[in-house]
């Protein structure tokens, strides 16, 4: 028994340190550019339409986002602002094909950010430098990312290979149950499960 409580001791202060390690990762520079998405409202169809918007834009990013992962700060805000047009046109179209009237802005440039939680570390609330684009009123939940360095990108397109593998699995799955096969059954222990979901 005193085993046990050893080990679930040392499991907490190794988990602890974990989580500590990580939040002292900062993977945001202090010298970076955010894009920031704002909804018109808190809505299930404005915040619908706020994903599709985030989905033009990263797209039309994707084209030449070559350059955003090889310049430095200076050029690529100067790639921003000479694709402006580009993006606002993605938008214009996007709310246009899915039948949203309201109006829009883009604007690169230094804009008030709330306190934000990325990848387990916590940055504080600020002026940052950002692409924001504001739909309709603009007072419901946001979505934001770092353009660069280029982590939106990255976290993106890994995001949308994993849905697309779940896919996958979950036709496999299908399949297999409608052919009748039975599953393996594996052991496995409670303890070893528990540490594979934590790390």
């Amino acid at each position: 028994m005193k085993k046990m409580i050893y080990l679930f001791i040392a499991l907490i202060i190794l988990i602890m340190c974990w989580e500590n390690s990580l939040a002292a990762t900062q993977l945001i520079p202090d010298e970076s550019i955010r894009i920031r998405i704002i909804a018109n409202s808190d809505s299930p169809q404005d915040q619908w339409i706020k994903q599709k918007v985030r989905d033009a834009v990263i797209d039309e990013m994707k084209h030449w986002s070559g350059n955003l992962t090889s310049g430095n700060l200076e050029s690529v805000r100067t790639l921003l602002k000479n694709h402006l047009p580009e993006i606002d046109r993605r938008i214009e179209k996007t709310l246009s094909d899915y039948g949203f009237k309201y109006d829009y802005q883009v604007e690169l440039g230094i804009f008030p950010f709330p306190i934000k939680s990325y990848a387990n570390h916590l940055y504080p609330a600020g002026q940052y430098e950002a692409l924001r684009v504001v739909l309709g009123e603009g007072k419901g939940k946001n979505w934001w990312c770092v353009v660069f360095p280029p982590l939106c990108l990255t976290d993106f397109v890994t995001a949308k290979e994993k849905n697309s593998q779940k896919v996958v699995d979950n036709r496999t799955r299908v399949k297999t149950e409608k052919l009748g096969s039975k599953p393996e059954i594996k052991p496995a222990s409670f303890f070893a499960e528990l540490w594979n979901s934590w790390f």
